[in-house]
């Protein structure tokens, strides 16, 4: 898992956004893979995104309290 430090969003997306980093996952079990996904907010609005390798941002939750209750069930 990775978490961003800062305080400004700086994961890029493939439209231009940038996001909070909040976790990331490697996709392969090999343990030096390149290719990762992440999961990240966006800051105006709190939306929560899977981000695909290639940087496209799936939309997957309105809200990252949401988001987090989720992932606690």
């Amino acid at each position: 898992m990775c978490l961003q430090r800062g305080t400004e969003p700086k994961l890029p997306t493939a439209d231009g956004r940038l996001l909070y980093l909040m976790a990331e996952d490697q996709i392969s079990d090999r343990p030096n893979a390149v290719l990762t996904s992440a999961w990240a907010m966006q800051p105006d609005t709190g939306a929560v995104h899977h981000i695909q390798p290639d940087g496209e941002p799936w939309f997957a939750s309105s809200s990252v309290v949401l988001w987090s209750q989720c992932l606690h069930h």
